[in-house]
């Protein structure tokens, strides 16, 4: 199972980081779920407010979008992302389809911010042991 730890110290970093703020405000929850480990990171204005833990089973409700990926494929997107081998979440979306979603409002809803939420895979990438 992923440990989905390297989200803490990546939102510690990207609520310090002013070239982050240069994508603007994104409200937004983004749901990360690998086998049954899972947690919520909410987007608000320019910062990341939260990191909490979610249950695996209803998760996508309380979410506007889910990232969900096999504990390999998360290791796979994050070192190859780092070293500029993987393409963003949504063109890696295409082969491997780990982006869930409840409505296809919240498909749009992420469209709107998915440069920041792929700002915070970069820096989350470059922050995963």
């Amino acid at each position: 199972m992923t440990d989905f730890a390297w989200l803490k110290s990546t939102v510690a970093e990207v609520n310090n980081s002013t070239s982050y703020r240069d994508f603007g405000p994104a409200n937004i929850l983004v749901g990360f779920r690998s086998e049954t480990n899972c947690r919520i990171v909410e987007f608000k204005s320019v910062w990341v407010s939260s990191n909490d833990d979610a249950e695996v089973t209803d998760i996508l409700d309380k979410v506007d979008v889910l990232i969900s990926m096999s504990t390999k494929q998360w290791k796979f997107y994050l070192r190859r992302r780092v070293s500029g081998k993987s393409p963003s979440i949504l063109v890696f979306n295409l082969r491997n389809n780990v982006l869930e979603f409840a409505s296809p409002m919240n498909y749009l809803k992420f469209l709107r911010f998915h440069r920041s939420v792929q700002a915070f895979l970069d820096i989350g990438c470059r922050l995963y042991k």
